[in-house]
């Protein structure tokens, strides 16, 4: 999913749209499991979107930004180069 414009986000706020596909800001945090840093952020959902796909959505996020988010953990940037053996 490609980062929603301000002028997108404006839209989706001023819609009438109230059906299961419509999309809405949530705000979802996500920890580090090392040292405890939280990022919380406002992501576009709907009401289809499970719990796990919305952590998947700010997850990926995050993987741009440095995060290691996978299975076993998340990890903070600093933490995640912590963990790099190379």
């Amino acid at each position: 999913m490609t980062e929603p414009t301000p002028e997108t986000i404006s839209a989706i706020l001023r819609s009438n749209d109230t059906s299961p596909e419509a999309l809405y800001p949530a705000q979802i945090g996500v920890f580090c499991d090392d040292c405890g840093t939280v990022h919380e952020g406002d992501y576009l959902v709907n009401d289809l979107t499970t719990q796990p796909e919305r952590f998947e959505i700010a997850r990926a996020h995050l993987r741009k930004q440095g995060w290691s988010c996978t299975e076993e953990a998340d990890r903070c940037p600093e933490c995640a180069a912590a963990e790099d053996p190379s």
